[in-house]
């Protein structure tokens, strides 16, 4: 992602790490970003790095978003763990959890796609279910 900024910077990102630290900035990974970033865009070989920054992504241990009602509390809504893909992903799920406090089934065509993503995916009935 390169993004330009109204101060005449970019914004260049993002990735994933998984070493734990939401602290701490990985330069190697930070070479690659600005490697394939001047290959994308040559004139940012002229630009220096000012400022880097590290943070946590909301991820689930299955690597998918949860999205619907929490079991047993159907009057709690849950859309989190996009991890990158939130922004992408607002306006449709936006729609969706609408529909679901409102009490209204999911739009047909990704009604199979909220089941996957469903909270429920992590109950015991369900684990044991899937094996």
């Amino acid at each position: 992602m390169i993004d330009p900024l109204t101060t005449g910077q970019f914004l260049i990102g993002s990735s994933r790490e998984n070493h734990a630290d939401p602290n701490r900035v990985d330069f190697s990974t930070l070479r690659q970003l600005m490697k394939r970033a001047v290959t994308a865009l040559p004139i940012l070989a002229e630009r220096r790095v000012i400022r880097a920054f590290a943070g946590i992504r909301a991820a689930v241990s299955d690597s998918l978003p949860i999205v619907g009602s929490l079991p047993g509390e159907t009057r709690v809504t849950l859309a989190t763990g996009f991890e990158g893909d939130g922004i992408c992903l607002s306006a449709i799920m936006g729609r969706e959890v609408a529909r679901i406090v409102r009490g209204m089934p999911p739009t047909d065509d990704i009604s199979a796609d909220l089941e996957t993503l469903s909270p429920a995916r992590f109950t015991p009935a369900r684990q044991e279910a899937l094996g």
